[in-house]
């Protein structure tokens, strides 16, 4: 199970370039931070959860997409 055995996340450069440049905003600290990646991460991997396609032990990269979001790939 997810529980005892939970996904590794694996951040490309890419990707945490992406996170600095969307969420960064000095006058509001990590605020806007903490909400982009609710929005772009947690959201993702809850529905990945959900739909069973996070298999025990499983690697999720993460990449930026074509927007300015982030894209998961899902490794088993």
């Amino acid at each position: 199970t997810v529980e005892t055995c939970p996904p590794y996340l694996f951040f490309t450069d890419e990707a945490l370039d992406r996170i600095l440049k969307e969420s960064y905003d000095p006058q509001y600290g990590a605020r806007p931070l903490e909400r982009y990646l609710e929005r772009q991460l947690t959201n993702a991997l809850s529905r990945k959860l959900i739909a069973g396609e996070l298999p025990d032990r499983s690697t999720v990269v993460l990449k930026p997409d074509s927007d300015t979001g982030l894209d998961l790939e899902v490794e088993r």
